[in-house]
């Protein structure tokens, strides 16, 4: 079953980041980066909208997705975008069909 993404949802969850950005040590700023490239590299899989979204406009989503308090870094935003959309593709369609499987 396909999710729709949903573009508000951000909003609260930017919030939440801001206030742990305000107190965080260098680790902790380190390990928010990894969850933030967690977080957009699952909705990229899991979410096909969201998906073809990034692929017409890849630096428009990577800019909302830092709205939304998903930071990313320079290297990291390169790579997603360097990334061939196809391997988006054939990731999202293995996970689906392992999970057909496995039900």
């Amino acid at each position: 079953m396909r999710r729709r993404f949903d573009w508000l949802v951000g909003a609260p969850l930017a919030l939440v980041r801001v206030r742990k950005v305000m107190t965080m040590t260098p680790h902790d700023a380190t390990r928010l980066r990894q969850q933030s490239l967690d977080i957009f590299i699952d909705e990229l899989i899991a979410d096909e909208e969201f998906r073809e979204s990034f692929f017409r406009n890849p630096r428009r989503t990577l800019r909302l997705a830092a709205d939304w308090g998903l930071p990313l870094s320079e290297t990291e935003i390169r790579s997603l975008i360097a990334a061939e959309p196809l391997v988006w593709d054939r990731v999202a369609e293995e996970i689906v069909s392992r999970l057909e499987e496995a039900a």
